[in-house]
């Protein structure tokens, strides 16, 4: 039997537009000073701005840090542990 990844509660907690702190984050899918993509339960989320330096990412709590003048957040449309419509009715 195939065990099911188990969602994780996402908050975000931005201070001064220079600290970020992460939960939920399954995974860093891309990463350099200007650009972080991230993969969470509430879909993929892509962190711009200058300097941008990562902390360490705790895979188990999805916990994680990032330091940096942050310009924007943007989540994209659909979820890391969601399927859409088609998937569930066809595959």
């Amino acid at each position: 039997m195939q065990k099911t990844a188990e969602r994780m509660p996402h908050s975000i907690i931005l201070q001064q537009r220079e600290r970020l702190s992460l939960s939920g984050v399954r995974a860093v899918s891309a990463y350099d000073a200007n650009c972080v993509k991230l993969l969470t339960d509430e879909g993929k989320l892509t962190v711009r701005g200058e300097g941008l330096s990562m902390g360490a990412l705790d895979t188990e709590t999805g916990e994680m840090k990032l330091a940096g003048r942050i310009r924007s957040l943007e989540y994209s449309s659909g979820s890391a542990g969601r399927k859409g419509v088609r998937e569930r009715l066809f595959g």
